[in-house]
């Protein structure tokens, strides 16, 4: 199966043409965690939606025979090392989802996270 084919059957966002958009993507979206993100934490739900996408791309068995394959898997893991490092998750209730998935805060964030975080969860730092 073709890039382009795994891309449709999963119904990849129009604007990721690539591997390489979906890893550059998700290396932004963590560049901006560690330099203080600064918006609510629904716009980085949304944001960090791409490692769901990312995600059913490396579980596909016929992606697995995909040259790009093994490449593409190992930057995701160091991506993602540093993403984990950027976060404490706060509850322990959700721990067998995907680490994207479970509850978490940023480590460092702007004002305009925070006082998401403290709306949603009253947490305060």
């Amino acid at each position: 199966m073709t890039l382009e084919n795994l891309f449709q059957k999963y119904q990849i966002r129009s604007n990721f043409e690539s591997l390489t958009e979906l890893t550059n993507s998700w290396n932004e979206i963590i560049e901006d965690c560690g330099d203080g993100y600064n918006q609510n934490i629904f716009e980085l739900d949304y944001d960090i939606a791409v490692r769901d996408e990312i995600q059913l791309l490396l579980e596909d068995t016929s992606f697995k025979d995909h040259n790009d394959y093994k490449n593409f898997k190992n930057k995701i893991e160091l991506l993602d090392e540093r993403f984990l490092g950027l976060v404490n998750f706060i509850t322990e209730d959700d721990i067998n989802h995907f680490f994207w998935k479970r509850k978490f805060v940023l480590i460092d964030a702007g004002i305009e996270y925070r006082n998401s975080v403290f709306k949603e969860f009253g947490i305060k730092y």
